[in-house]
């Protein structure tokens, strides 16, 4: 998922975890810059 606030384009992860991998849930979102178009 994506969005844009002032201008800037953000990607979004979902990081949660999972029991079959024995790793500790979460609801944790993760948000990045994106580069800028050029």
């Amino acid at each position: 998922m994506t969005y844009e606030a002032n201008g800037k384009q953000y990607g979004l992860t979902a990081a949660g975890g999972h029991g079959s991998f024995l790793t500790k849930l979460g609801d944790s979102v993760i948000a990045y810059p994106l580069p800028d178009k050029h």
